[in-house]
């Protein structure tokens, strides 16, 4: 694909070459418009996120995520690449068109794995971490994990034993396992944690970014990292 993609701009970039052709200008519009749609998405994160779920009690507005300012900055890169791509394409500047492109993909690369998947691993990622590794601390032979509306092999990576993965139609399965003695863990995500709750009878064990842990045994409780 490499050698390939190569062969078509250096063709592209032949001073003697046809004019730009009708697909790499529609290419090139579909790329400007997707930086500006980017752009503007990237703005207003910050205002979308701290309005998910509003309305349930500890939801994800009443977790301080920090984001950092790397959505501002590929903002303004993208926003500034939609612009000066649409205007290198319009005025057939093949050189500047490709080297906007290139640049923008490799800024974008940087930063993104630099600075986004940081913040957002922390988000996502560590809280699940977290817990996995809690429970097993905990040194309960006969111990369940269930993951309810998720599907994280972390946590079964981290915890090393089986992890049961549930849906909303095996509540009253997750209802009669939380009646039992033997010890339950159920990791779920903040919308779907009071539902559980109030369905199945466990108690909150903790809390790490936008995940909620349950148990079925008030020993168990306060296994969260915070």
């Amino acid at each position: 694909m490499a050698l390939i993609t190569a062969m078509l701009l250096k063709e592209y970039l032949t001073p003697l070459c046809p004019p730009l052709p009708r697909g790499a200008k529609y290419s090139a519009a579909f790329f400007s418009i997707i930086c500006i749609i980017l752009a503007a998405g990237l703005i207003l994160m910050p205002a979308i996120l701290s309005r998910v779920h509003p309305d349930l009690p500890g939801g994800f507005a009443d977790i301080p995520i920090k984001i950092g300012r790397w959505p501002i900055i590929l903002a303004v890169l993208f926003f500034t690449s939609g612009v000066l791509s649409a205007i290198a394409s319009l005025k057939d500047m093949r050189s500047l068109l490709i080297g906007i492109i290139g640049l923008t993909s490799s800024i974008f690369l940087l930063i993104a794995l630099n600075l986004a998947m940081p913040d957002i691993e922390k988000l996502i990622q560590s809280p699940l971490k977290n817990f996995a590794l809690a429970i097993k601390e905990k040194n309960e032979p006969e111990r369940r994990i269930a993951a309810y509306r998720i599907n994280n092999p972390s946590i079964l990576f981290y915890s090393q034993q089986k992890v049961l993965t549930l849906h909303n139609d095996d509540i009253e399965k997750l209802k009669a396992m939380a009646g039992e003695e033997t010890p339950l863990y159920v990791i779920t995500k903040l919308p779907y944690a009071r539902e559980l709750k109030e369905a199945t009878g466990m108690h909150y064990a903790g809390q790490d970014s936008i995940y909620i842990l349950l148990a079925n045994n008030m020993a168990q409780c306060r296994l969260d990292k915070k």
